[in-house]
């Protein structure tokens, strides 16, 4: 679930920009909360007691401006998205470490890539997974994961500690429950860590703990297009 904080003086942009979100969302089926203000010192308040993972922040706002605002949020709490009809002060945004600009003029053109870049990154930085299989609930760690594949129609999850966990469970269902986290499927019958990746090759994907994996041809663009993507996000 993604909760999603809007800030802005203007009450016509906000409830537009609310709009163009609450879209988004039901068309991708995600889930969300949205919450409102129009006063920035309201939403470092509520930040302080329900941390937001996505801030849509205007910058030019009286009593306390969004830079001020800002500098109020721990960088590890939420991603900033800077939203203004000032284009020169993108360069001073910079130092806020923003997640992203957007132009108030054109924002709506933009916004399904910034919430689907950003919900990326949220579930990188959310390791801890409650897997739900067949009414069991394994906890899973997903940081710890450093390749899961199938055999003889059973699923095998495999640990950087040694641990493994199976159950019986086609790779497609457990592919898309792990779509959006850091695993990337390389052949028909393994997904891989890629936050364990060291080495692709042409035909392999060698990890850090020395194991080598078969790298099918017809997923050899789509792995390497995906680990670079993984990278960049999680920088």
């Amino acid at each position: 679930m993604l909760k999603i904080g809007i800030c802005d003086d203007d009450p016509t942009f906000v409830d537009d920009i609310e709009k163009n979100i609450e879209q988004t969302i039901k068309k991708h089926h995600w889930k969300g909360i949205i919450v409102k203000f129009t006063d920035g010192r309201k939403l470092v308040r509520s930040n302080e007691k329900n941390k937001f993972d996505i801030i849509f922040l205007d910058i030019d706002m009286p009593e306390k401006d969004g830079f001020s605002v800002a500098r109020d949020i721990p960088e590890k709490d939420s991603l900033l998205v800077f939203c203004t009809s000032h284009n020169e002060l993108v360069y001073n945004s910079f130092s806020y470490q923003p997640f992203w600009f957007l132009c108030k003029e054109n924002y709506d053109k933009h916004l399904d890539e910034v919430l689907t870049a950003a919900r990326k990154k949220i579930a990188l930085r959310n390791t801890n997974y409650e897997l739900d299989i067949n009414g069991k609930i394994y906890s899973v760690d997903i940081e710890q994961i450093l390749y899961i594949d199938v055999l003889k129609h059973r699923v095998h999850i495999h640990f950087k500690d040694g641990g493994e966990i199976d159950f019986r469970e086609n790779l497609s269902t457990i592919e898309e429950i792990f779509r959006d986290y850091s695993l990337v499927k390389i052949n028909s019958g393994c997904l891989v860590n890629m936050s364990w990746i060291k080495h692709i090759y042409q035909t392999e994907i060698e990890l850090k703990d020395g194991q080598n994996f078969s790298l099918s041809r017809g997923r050899k663009n789509e792995v390497r297009e995906k680990f670079h993507e993984y990278m960049r996000i999680r920088r």
